[in-house]
């Protein structure tokens, strides 16, 4: 799938590849743009915790910014896959 790219995915290729059956994917999402919205929203909202968590760490602002940086950054690195369906 990630060879093919989303237009080329089937909710078939989607369920084989997850290790799901078919009627699992429907309970829960309508199709696999709902799919893909449900992994953007997913992917935001970790990474959005993890920048905002280093964010706070810092003493100030330009330091706040560069923790926030890193952290977003080494989120990405350590969930490529993630990252590339994104």
């Amino acid at each position: 799938m990630r060879r093919d790219g989303y237009a080329e995915a089937t909710v078939t290729a989607i369920t084989r590849t997850a290790g799901v059956d078919g009627r699992i994917f429907y309970s829960l999402f309508a199709d696999k743009n709902d799919a893909l919205r449900a992994l953007h929203e997913f992917a935001f909202q970790h990474a959005w915790t993890a920048s905002a968590g280093a964010f706070s760490t810092a003493p100030d602002w330009p330091y706040r910014l560069w923790e926030a940086g890193r952290a977003l950054t080494e989120f990405l690195d350590q969930n490529a896959t993630l990252t590339y369906a994104s």
